[in-house]
């Protein structure tokens, strides 16, 4: 197979799996504007009144066994623990004073019996029901494909009671859009979503789950993994170009000439391996000798499948060399034995 130099556009889940599928068997280079990866999965840490950091998801990031078989292969694949969770759905105007919760039973849709003496929104409740038989309906016809959610609301009637303080609301905070952007949105893709996730019905719905500990590294505590991080600009004598760093930290320094290059890399006091990207062979070749590094790899960075060569780090970094002719020797005592031929 040939190896192509692959450019991915966007570091959500997509751009995400699909970088990890091709940089397999192709070079890839990821292209992100943002300052973080992840798209719409995005963790961050709240503070509760009692003091405590509380990790909360700014996006819609549950899944379900029925609904996300590949995405759910591919967290396996990875070693990726996931835990329960819920999809429910709230809404507090303060407009006019109306809150409630779905999927919580009777005591999120009925929280104080106040509730119960608005005769508009016990209208919506009724139009809910109604909502759930159109959409499955408009789902079934293929001509409903240039149908927008504002003519769809118009289609069927809808109070604007039920607009402002349900479908709106429920259709804005799954895409993160504002009301006036959401009703230009094709009604059968979001009747689409809703019922692949079954929220077309009031019972029955899927076990949600999430990632355990979000989207997000847990970096609190001592030992523990970085955050994917880029370094511009590391000058020798910094901590990230003389210490190790354990978690997924990019050190970026520039240099001039080969020699610079050479000085830069063995600089710090440890040497497990290293990598040399170039087209020149003769470059690469002096490069790889004078690099003061175990193994060193070029025009790849990874460890080969191959396990008879030796491998270990120089300087601080030596385990030993553990595979390989090396790593057996290792543990055997020689011995010369001699006879004479006559």
């Amino acid at each position: 197979m040939t190896r192509l130099r692959v450019a991915v556009v966007g570091s959500g889940v997509s751009g995400l799996t699909a970088a990890h599928i091709l940089g397999r068997t192709h070079e890839v280079t990821l292209f992100e504007r943002d300052e973080r990866l992840g798209g719409h999965a995005n963790t961050i840490g709240v503070r509760a009144a009692d003091g405590r950091e509380v990790a909360l998801d700014t996006g819609f990031i549950v899944h379900n066994e029925r609904t996300y078989p590949t995405l759910l292969r591919l967290f396996a694949e990875l070693g990726i623990a996931t835990q329960p969770s819920d999809m429910s759905f709230g809404v507090r105007c303060d407009g006019c004073g109306l809150e409630y919760a779905g999927a919580r039973g009777m005591q999120g849709v009925v929280p104080h019996p106040g509730v119960l003496g608005r005769p508009r929104y016990l209208r919506m409740l009724g139009e809910v029901k109604r909502f759930h038989r159109h959409a499955r309906a408009v789902l079934r016809d293929p001509a409903a494909d240039s149908l927008t959610l504002d003519a769809f609301l118009r289609d069927g009637g809808y109070s604007r009671y039920f607009a402002d303080h349900f479908m709106l609301p429920l259709t804005g905070a799954v895409w993160s859009s504002s009301p006036a952007t959401i009703r230009d949105f094709p009604a059968r893709y979001l009747i689409r979503f809703f019922a692949n996730h079954g929220m077309l019905t009031v019972t029955n719905s899927p076990q949600w789950k999430t990632v355990a500990g979000g989207s997000r590294v847990d970096s609190q505590n001592e030992g523990d993994y970085l955050e994917p991080t880029i370094l511009d600009d590391v000058k020798p004598g910094m901590t990230a170009h003389r210490e190790e760093f354990f978690g997924p930290v990019l050190s970026v320094q520039s240099f001039e000439e080969t020699e610079e290059a050479i000085s830069l890399a063995d600089h710090p006091v440890y040497g497990l391996a290293a990598s040399v990207f170039t087209s020149d062979i003769n470059k690469a070749l002096k490069l790889a000798h004078a690099i003061e590094a175990g193994t060193v790899w070029v025009n790849q960075h990874g460890r080969p499948a191959d396990f008879a060569p030796p491998a270990g780090g120089y300087k601080g970094s030596g385990f030993g060399k553990d595979w390989g002719r090396a790593g057996i020797e290792g543990y055997l005592r020689q011995k010369a034995i001699w006879f004479a031929q006559n």
